[in-house]
């Protein structure tokens, strides 16, 4: 009953070979026509209308001097799922909804604290890693497919303010008056205090 139909962005890019892993490689992805032919899900998608692609602007290109214009990566999907396993702060969540891009991840770690504007998915289970004492979560499938329905069948404008707006929470700016300079100051008068008639205080501050 998903009103919206999905789109898939699919790079260029060589498949992989025979026995190759299907996991992606950072900042070049998989290539998506493989992938959906072995898992069996070529009917399940739809391919965009060149014309359906211009009403969002195209999809960017990288640029070897610049990288990619995040942005326009960002506007051209319709929701930013997250699948992650745990995040120390989930930096693609909260670019998406600066965007105004909902988003939807594992409940777990520092993820859900970045959800503004979106869902959390329970984790299904739990993996431990090589490494001591690291734990990561298993999104339970079926209610990522659940919550992307309920994202698709939402008010996109409505989604998109209250993501524009959560993420204003940490623009630069905020941080720094909010967080970053009162750390500083009690970083300064316990390091290298300032004493004044009226008593300790930053340098910072005039007396």
């Amino acid at each position: 009953d998903v009103k919206s139909r999905f789109m898939l962005w699919t790079p260029v890019q060589a498949p992989r070979s025979p026995g190759e892993s299907a996991i992606g490689v950072a900042d070049v992805g998989v290539n998506l026509i493989p992938e959906m032919v072995e898992l069996g899900l070529t009917d399940a998608c739809r391919w965009p209308k060149w014309s359906e692609v211009q009403k969002i602007g195209g999809l960017p290109e990288w640029d070897p001097t610049g990288g990619w214009d995040m942005v326009k990566l960002y506007n051209s999907a319709d929701v930013v799922l997250g699948c992650t396993g745990g995040e120390g702060a989930w930096l693609v969540g909260l670019e998406a909804q600066a965007s105004g891009v909902p988003v939807i991840t594992t409940d777990y770690a520092s993820a859900p604290e970045i959800v503004g504007a979106g869902l959390t998915v329970k984790a299904s289970d739990y993996n431990l890693l090589n490494t001591p004492g690291t734990r990561i979560a298993l999104a339970d499938i079926d209610e990522m497919a659940e919550a992307l329905t309920r994202i698709m069948n939402s008010d996109r404008e409505k989604l998109a303010r209250r993501a524009r707006n959560f993420a204003m929470q940490y623009d630069w700016p905020v941080v720094m008056n909010k967080y970053w300079k009162p750390f500083l100051d009690e970083c300064e008068t316990e390091l290298y205090p300032k004493y004044t008639s009226t008593g300790i205080k930053s340098w910072r501050h005039e007396t």
